[in-house]
């Protein structure tokens, strides 16, 4: 998969994301490098396989990125 296909630039190489950091009040939004979901993510062709890698590794963020990706209709499960 390739995320530049399927997600709006905010700038370049950066797309919106609603979980980029959370604090007292929330999660703050900002947003992501589409290469480095790319890197990490590119191979896999649903959200739950992306999902699985990020369980891996802890990645809660990304959980929830992913997640939401889904709730918008850029990916599928």
């Amino acid at each position: 998969m390739d995320f530049y296909t399927i997600l709006e630039e905010e700038f370049e190489g950066y797309a919106y994301c609603p979980y980029v950091e959370i604090t007292d009040d929330g999660y703050k939004e900002g947003v992501i490098s589409i290469d480095w979901l790319n890197k990490h993510f590119g191979m896999f062709n649903s959200a739950t396989d992306m999902i699985a890698k990020c369980n891996e590794y802890n990645m809660s963020h990304t959980v929830l990125y992913f997640e939401w990706l889904v709730e918008q209709e850029k990916l599928t499960m």
